[in-house]
């Protein structure tokens, strides 16, 4: 590529927010470089544009005069944004743009296989999501998904130039739909930087990735930097593993090209996406991945960015300097959700605003406060994961915590409620192996955790007896019914309800491949499962007293006859909480739930479900509370069945106990004796 002299007219620019801003008379160009200690010798640091459509480059120097502290901030008038990379030149070293709001396709002939900084179109702010307001946590059905992965496979049903793309989670819209989907979360989708910064060279970024030089710089220097700053080569070695989940340093601004169809600009796509599924009724909490070290203002950039201009409802982020108290104090992210780990303390803490200057006493009557509202907080821990999985293969002294948090109601922040996510074994693993396979990972099968709390059923991996496939498919009813039908907001991973396998693997951070990818195979026993997971999801939807905003009282409050709810065992009115337990019936008075007048509760029918949850390798009996005269006890719902929901409802033949097979969980309701 040829180097050319500067024909622009270069003036200082007045902005203050690194990145790239296109206006009407030109660009401006915007970019912290923060010296180390180590530099001995000033350096000037140069912008480098590049015209891809003539292959020459032109070279500004970032004099004194476009410098404030560690700010360079320049306007080239004249110039335009078609067919323009660029990037930095720091001494003899090249970088990309950390906020670049896009990287070009690999190829270029100034610096070979690298990827330059690029502007893509320009997008109006968003500001605030069309379904803000529409969905309380209780009513909020999460769907955790890849993009690449959820449509790479050979039968996902999309046009194979979508596979693995936005464009490809936008033709999925109606089957999440059908499954009664309200939030779909997304694994990380920025670009990633291949190395670490220059810090070691004396130049601190968290963001920066150095970009390989043109040939006129020599092989010793440029190998004694990539050893110097640890940069790794940008084309990997082909048995170098491939960072397929995305949680990584990366370039936050910019939706990966990787995730995009050929020719689209990602930026555009990944808004598409997201317009789109927002006309469906559905959220989009995003997923970020943050170095340590991050300052907390880069991530509440970072996070209103995605909120201003894409519109997203939701952030998840991941880390360990997560300021969550500066996160939830923002103005502007205040109806944003906040899904973290560490939520739950977070909400416990002191969340001051001291780095706000409007957060100050206005008058004597007018007192701001000093403490963060929690409401958009959203705990995601693995605690009910943990419980779930232990529960339903049939540990000692887990009942009482599992019961616990299976009927408690979220107060001040919201919980998500789940058995399996990309941190372990898919549902289905978790009743095929006892310990994790991640050996074609290349770590031998040290990565990932070895606490899974699973259980093969007998034999480890896929087997071909019948007795072994019936019981696995029960218990992945069985969870797939406790996380659906628990108070919290219940989440699934892409797949579950299909009854998808990594093969063992917990922890396929690099198996960009059917391993990792999500599986679309139309098998009988695929579709059996997807049904019952639509019909759990229709169920919950239809049934309030599973979406309850506040705590139940064990009482019976209202004068109805029956508490709202109550613990069964053996003989009805009396469980058994004791560690060696591993049945509970419960028994839900859906009235309590009803806005109707007192007189109208009091004097119509009871509505009655009877969750019997027997968990113990042996039938059981569960002792029924006594119904009105009358009225009958009928089964709906049956996880020893391939088909579970009944599709007409059948008559128990005993008034005052049922009995249930064992690892099952039966529904009952009550009803008029001559109904079916």
């Amino acid at each position: 590529m040829k180097i050319v002299a500067n024909s622009y007219h270069v003036v200082p620019s007045s902005s203050v927010v690194p990145g790239v801003v296109r206006e009407p008379d030109g660009i401006r160009f915007t970019v912290v470089i923060r010296r180390g200690t180590r530099m001995r010798e000033q350096k000037e640091p140069c912008l480098i544009l590049i015209r891809t459509d003539l292959q020459t480059a032109v070279t500004i120097p970032l004099t004194e005069q476009y410098r404030i502290g560690d700010l360079y901030s320049c306007k080239v008038i004249g110039l335009s944004a078609g067919h323009l990379a660029y990037c930095y030149k720091i001494g003899e070293y090249y970088f990309n743009d950390p906020c670049a709001s896009s990287l070009g396709a690999p190829g270029n002939s100034f610096f070979k296989e690298s990827r330059l900084s690029t502007i893509s179109e320009t997008l109006s702010e968003t500001g605030v999501s069309p379904l803000r307001g529409k969905y309380g946590n209780a009513d909020r059905f999460v769907y955790l998904l890849h993009v690449r992965g959820f449509t790479m496979a050979h039968g996902s049903g999309v046009s194979r130039s979508h596979r693995g793309t936005f464009a490809g989670v936008t033709d999925k819209i109606p089957y999440l739909k059908e499954l009664g989907v309200t939030t779909v979360e997304l694994m990380p989708i920025c670009e990633l930087t291949t190395g670490k910064s220059g810090a070691g060279r004396g130049y601190q970024s968290p963001f920066c990735l150095p970009v390989k030089r043109d040939e006129t710089a020599d092989n010793d220097s440029q190998n004694s930097f990539q050893k110097s700053s640890g940069v790794d080569s940008l084309t990997p070695e082909s048995s170098a593993r491939v960072n397929y989940w995305g949680f990584g340093s990366a370039y936050y601004y910019a939706p990966a090209y990787r995730l995009t169809v050929p020719g689209t600009c990602p930026s555009r796509e990944y808004l598409t996406m997201i317009e789109a599924l927002h006309r469906a009724g559905m959220e989009v909490v995003q997923q970020f991945w943050f170095p340590h070290g991050i300052s907390a203002t880069a991530v509440t950039e970072v996070s209103r960015y995605y909120v201003r201009h894409f519109g997203i409802d939701g952030i998840h982020v991941i880390g360990a300097d997560i300021p969550l108290a500066q996160l939830t104090k923002d103005a502007i992210l205040a109806d944003t959700q906040i899904y973290s780990d560490h939520a739950a303390e977070a909400r416990n803490k002191d969340m001051s605003a001291e780095n706000y200057v409007l957060s100050m006493q206005l008058s004597p009557d007018c007192r701001g406060s000093a403490t963060a509202s929690a409401g958009n907080l959203m705990q995601t821990g693995e605690d009910y994961l943990y419980l779930v999985r232990r529960f339903v293969k049939a540990d000692d002294l887990v009942l009482s915590d599992f019961i616990a948090q299976f009927l408690h109601v979220p107060e001040g922040i919201g919980e998500l409620r789940f058995a399996a996510n990309y941190r372990g074994l898919t549902l289905a693993d978790t009743v095929t192996y006892s310990r994790k396979h991640n050996e074609g990972n290349g770590e031998d099968n040290r990565d990932g955790t070895d606490n899974n709390a699973s259980w093969n059923c007998g034999v480890e991996g896929p087997s071909r007896k019948k007795e072994v496939q019936q019981l696995r498919k029960r218990l992945i009813r069985n969870m797939l019914t406790l996380v659906l039908l628990s108070q919290g907001t219940p989440m699934l991973m892409a797949g579950d309800e299909r009854g998808n396998s990594q093969m063992g693997n917990n922890n396929p951070y690099c198996q960009d491949n059917e391993i990792g990818w999500t599986d679309w195979k139309n098998t009988r026993e695929s579709q059996h499962l997807l049904a019952f997971t639509r019909q759990l999801s229709a169920f919950r939807r239809t049934h309030p007293v599973f979406r309850k905003t506040e705590p139940f009282r064990f009482t019976d409050y209202r004068a109805l006859g029956y508490p709202d709810l109550s613990y069964h065992g053996r003989d009805a009115w009396k469980a058994d909480f004791s560690g060696y337990s591993h049945s509970i019936g419960l028994l839900f008075c859906e009235d309590y739930e009803e806005a109707q007048t007192e007189q109208a509760l009091r004097t119509g029918r009871r509505h009655l479900l009877y969750l019997a949850l027997n968990m113990y390798w042996q039938e059981m009996t569960f002792g029924l509370p006594n119904l009105p005269a009358g009225e009958c006890w009928y089964r709906i719902m049956d996880t020893s069945r391939e088909d579970p929901f009944l599709p007409d409802a059948e008559k128990e033949p005993n008034l005052h106990q049922v009995t249930v097979k064992a690892r099952t969980i039966v529904i009952l309701t009550n009803r008029s004796s001559e109904k079916a």
